[in-house]
Order: C-alpha cells, then structure tokens, then sequence
C-alpha cells in the first residue's frame, strides 16, 4: 500500500495510494498513523519553478525508535514538487527532519507512529542469517524464490492515465500459480532478431519500438538525455506498488544492453543522474530487489563494479544487490549470484556453483523457453514439462531459477493467456503452483544437495532425515541401501507427481528397490522419510 503526504502550512494532507483504491485523510501534523512496510511520500512544494530540478540536494535524516539514524535522498516529482519516499521496518514514533539545497525543503520536521499491519506483510527480501546460500524474509520468514521474467510489463498499462487493470490481473494470475518475483527490465525498447509474422495479425500483443515510452526526454530514436521524463516514473510506479501490494518482488533490472536502448553515456552525468533517481524513487519498496543490469557482460567490468558500489551507497533500505550475468565480474560485492545458461549440463553446472559460492545462486535464464502460439524466442528448450524439468533440477542443485514462457517475455506480452482462442497454446503456470506448494510442504530452506544418496536422479536432504529424490520419467526405479551397508533401509516413502501435484500414500519400505509408478507417464518426487 502506498501513501501520500502533502505537507501543508497546519497540516498534513494524506493520500493513500494503493491501484484500486485512493482515500485522502487530513492528519494532525504531528501524529501520522502508518503500518510497519507502508510506502509513505512526503510531499514538499516550491514556489517557484527551479531550472535544475533534478540537481537539487535533498533528503532526510530520520531517526528510528532505538534513536538509530537514517539518511534517505528525496526526488523531483514534476512541478515543483519533491518526493520524500519512505517505509519503516519497525514499529513505534520515527521523526525525521528534512535537509535540501533549496531553502523551501530545509529543515521540514515530520513524525510518524508505526503499527503492526492489518495486512500480513513480511519486508524485504534478505539473505537468511542461518544459511547463506538461501533467502529469506525481514522477519525471518522462509522466501522461496521462485521467478517469471516479464520484461516489458512497464508497457502494459502505459496508456491508461486511471488504472492498471491488465498488469493487476497477470500479477494476480502468476502469485495464484506460485511465482512470487518478477524479473523485469525498468526500460526496454526492441529485440534485435526477427519477430514472429503472427503477430502482425495481434498488435496488441506487440510491445516493442514504442516511441512514446521513454524514461528521458525525447524519444529512444531521438533522444534527449539532458532531463528525464518524470511521467514515466509515475506510471512505473504503479507497477512496483502493485507488486507490493501482491507480495511480489520486483527484481530490476536497471539497464539491458541488447534491446536497443539508446543510453546516455556509461559514466557521464546524464547517466548517473538516471541511475541515482531510480534508486531514490525504488528503494523504499520493501519488495525491490537491484538487478544492476540486463546483459552486464556487454559492458566493463570496471563500470559495471562502480555501478554496483554506487548503488549500495545510495540505497538507505539495503535492498538485496545482483547483476544479470554474474561470471563477468566475480569479485564484485553482489549479495547473490545471478547466472545464466547451464544448457544440456544445467544440474551438474548448477551443483558447481552452489559449492563455489557461499551466497544464494539464482539461476535467471536456464535455456527453458516454454512455448507458446508466438515463437518469440525459442533458443534450447521450449516444451514445458521440459522447460519444468530444468528448472526442478535447479532446485535440487541447491539453487533457485526464473520462468520465462515466449508470450510473456521479451516484446511480447499476452497477459490473459487463458481467455486467447481454443487453438492459442496455452501456458502450463499450474505446473509451478504444484512446485511452490511442495517446497511449502518440505520447506526448501531445510533441504541441501547430496551426491552420495543419488543412485538414480537427484537429490535433497534435512537434518531431519528426510531425502527427496527428483526422478525424471525416464527412471524405472531407484536403490536404497542401508547408510551401514547392513540389512534393507528403514522408514517410508511417497511419491510426488511434478505434473499433477498429487501426492502418492505414505507406505512402509518393503526391499531396496523402489519402482517408481510414473515411469514413462510424468517427472516425479520420491520423499523418503528415514524416521518413520
């Protein structure tokens, strides 16, 4: 839920914000009421227009009800006003006093008091404390990653001024299927191969080369790069609190560098100007995870390492910090890794860099393309059971992964899949609703890779001494033997079917051989309980 703030002469004027939903509530100035993870924008006004907006210095010193500080950057808004945007990640009275270079947004005292939410929120996604290759939530709730790029969804809703109803019902119609992250790029402006005819005869399901969206001014064919276009940071922002406001985060990615963007220079003013304004308007979306870029490899190391380390020192809230692709630039400070590939290899690449590195790994572009009735992008793998094939042998490697289907990737966005024709091929998204719910059931964040109990397929296992075997369909069976290499195995054992989200009864070992009853029918989960 996002709020709004006016700041007047004896009052406060709040406005909250949430897509859906806008009240305004005239507040006492010295007691604002908000809940624990709000979005909250303070809004200062000037009286005259500044010829250099975007150059102001302006921010706040805020200080938490332990008397810690914290110093969040403000931005311009348009006309003649600046944003103070804000979330507390803890209950009880925060005060702040406002500092600016220009002299009608100095030294502005504002308080407000935090409750418990009515809503259950959990903050910001974090490295867990207990295990540092695995997420978790601010208040240490499990987070189990599960992701679905959609890159040009900042399009989907551009042309509504009033509302976003397309971007409100895709995101509602992933989170009932399991994902909880999307992967989306802030800006893209066209893919370079060729597209399909298909979609000639669909043009509203065409995002690309669109010369009316652009973060600066001008256009991406003739840009201008001296200002930027605050009027698509707002209509972004209806995005992000969306997203919010659905429990899902918002991995974003700053820049891509193969979808013909025309980006001021790397390292100039007007570069860093949009870099730093994304990072002050985003960041106090507790759901915001920094992605530096699309592609990283396409630029220096050198850049992208300062990019990194730019970010962090302007990000107040410490959002989570990666860059799409990693294997460039290994010794830069990312809190995880992103990577990409892993092909007809993908377990055995993904096992390598859950033991190299002591962080959580997200794989964010595994080669599974799922098909659809537009060939997008079809690279290695498009049939979806395969493509959940591949990212199932992610997560029994230790590692996370990101969901691409071709009619939600790239320039193209379908965002009602299941109300296109009988004949469009439709996406499978109750594949990983079955996934999520699994790792629900046995919570992922208990469960690592072992190679000494993998006879056949792979295989998780708990402290507890549960084991959970991934058997592809291929697999007639699978051998258990004693950990002393005396007498048969003990406890039991049920069968998980990956494509239906059955689970078998829980039965009794009876010999070390376990056929597996989907065998040549569907991918399934052996769970062996050694307890029981």
């Amino acid at each position: 839920m996002q709020l709004r703030i006016v700041l007047l002469v004896t009052f406060l004027l709040i406005s909250i914000n949430s897509i859906g939903q806008k009240k305004e509530v005239i507040y006492n100035r010295k007691s604002v009421q908000l809940e624990k993870y709000q979005v909250v924008d303070v809004s200062f006004f000037a009286k005259k227009i500044v010829k250099q907006p975007f150059e102001v210095d302006f921010g706040a010193i805020f200080t938490k009800p332990n008397g810690e500080k914290l110093k969040v950057l403000g931005f311009y808004n348009d006309a003649k006003e600046w944003l103070l945007r804000f979330s507390a990640n803890e209950i009880g009275e925060w005060t702040y006093i406002t500092f600016s270079s220009l002299k009608e947004l100095d030294n502005k005292k504002g308080k407000f008091n935090i409750s418990t939410s009515e809503v259950t929120k959990h903050g910001a996604v974090v490295i867990d404390k207990n295990n540092p290759k695995k997420f978790a939530y601010e208040d240490g709730t499990p987070y189990f990653l599960q992701a679905f790029e959609i890159d040009w969804l900042f399009a989907l809703d551009y042309d509504n001024d009033s509302a976003i109803p397309k971007t409100e019902h895709l995101l509602s119609l992933i989170k009932e299927n399991g994902f909880n992250q999307v992967v989306t790029t802030l800006y893209s402006y066209d893919v370079r191969w060729e597209k399909d005819e298909k979609l000639k005869l669909h043009p509203e399901h065409e995002f690309g080369s669109r010369e009316d969206i652009f973060p600066f001014l001008g256009s991406n064919s003739k840009p201008d790069h001296s200002s930027l276009n605050v009027a698509f940071f707002k209509k972004f922002d209806r995005v992000i609190s969306s997203m919010h406001n659905e429990d899902i985060v918002a991995n974003l990615m700053i820049y891509v560098w193969n979808k013909k963007v025309k980006w001021p220079k790397a390292g100039s003013p007007e570069d860093d100007r949009f870099f730093d304004y994304v990072l002050k308007r985003y960041q106090a979306f507790p759901n915001v995870v920094w992605n530096i870029s699309k592609e990283a490899f396409r630029q220096s190391i050198p850049y992208m390492s300062e990019r990194i380390e730019r970010a962090k020192k302007l990000d107040a809230f410490n959002r989570l910090v990666t860059i799409h692709d990693f294997r460039k630039a290994e010794d830069a400070p990312i809190d995880f890794i992103s990577y990409q590939g892993g092909w007809s290899t993908l377990y055995t690449k993904m096992i390598a860099e859950y033991t190299k590195h002591n962080k959580p790994v997200v794989n964010i572009e595994n080669a599974g393309y799922s098909e659809s009735s537009y060939m997008v992008f079809p690279c290695d793998f498009i049939i979806s059971e395969e493509c959940l094939k591949r990212n199932y042998q992610c997560y029994f490697a230790g590692v996370y992964t990101n969901y691409y289907w071709q009619a939600l990737a790239w320039n193209v966005m379908v965002y009602n899949p299941y109300e296109q024709d009988e004949d469009f091929i439709k996406p499978n998204f109750e594949y990983y609703k079955y996934l999520e719910n699994f790792f629900t059931i046995y919570n992922y964040q208990d469960f690592y890779p072992v190679w000494d109990e993998r006879k056949i397929g792979h295989c998780l296992k708990s402290d507890t001494g549960v084991y959970l075997y991934y058997m592809e369909k291929e697999n007639y069976q699978l051998s258990i033997y004693s950990n002393k290499g005396v007498g048969l195995p003990q406890g039991t054992y049920r069968w998980f079917n990956t494509f239906t989200g059955e689970f078998s009864e829980e039965i009794e070992y009876k010999g070390k051989h376990i056929v597996n009853p989907f065998h040549r029918v569907a991918d399934a989960i052996l769970v062996r309980n050694t307890n029981n």
